[in-house]
């Protein structure tokens, strides 16, 4: 078998030459470990969010204080990962953010609160770790692309539905 890939090198996600701490617009998704439906459901085409749900949307919305060159496009948190774009400018503080550093910051902030939450029999344990070490992303490119993935966003819910719905006799 010449060429087969090694199962023990991890796949890169990045896109190796870009500085993905340079002024631009990024689309990100973040699943949950093991893709267990933590943050609510989805009801009628609409996300209904819990309690842990509510406190992942907070931590997310709040990452623009943490950050001043950060600004929050669309999102939508669905019951197991959760949807978003991005917009990274010029820091005032004279050095970027990079993608990686927001993303982190709100893994971090959110798996220190829901083991809280855990401790304190409010949300379910969940096994080694809440999200996996890596996301996804895009380097959204242009306008088209943007409001094609602002639609997506919207739509997310009801297709959501339409998979899962699909999926009982």
């Amino acid at each position: 078998m010449e060429n087969a890939p090694d199962p023990l090198v991890r796949k890169k996600l990045r896109a190796q030459s870009y500085d993905y701490a340079s002024t631009g617009t990024y689309w990100v998704t973040i699943c949950v470990h093991h893709m267990e439906c933590r943050f609510g459901a989805v009801v009628d085409g609409i996300m209904r969010l819990n309690e842990a749900g509510r406190m992942v949307d907070d931590h997310w919305r709040s990452l623009s204080n943490r950050h001043a060159s950060l600004e929050l496009d669309a999102y939508v948190v669905m019951p197991n990962h959760r949807h978003g774009i991005i917009f990274l400018g010029v820091a005032d503080e004279g050095f970027p953010v990079s993608l990686s550093a927001v993303v982190g910051a709100f893994k971090s902030l959110t798996t220190v609160e829901y083991s809280h939450g855990v401790r304190n029999g409010n949300f379910p344990p969940y096994d080694r770790s809440l999200w996996p070490r890596s996301f996804q992303d895009r380097i959204v490119q242009s306008d088209w692309r943007l409001k094609d993935l602002r639609r997506y966003v919207e739509g997310n819910p009801g297709r959501w539905q339409d998979k899962h719905d699909s999926r009982t006799p």
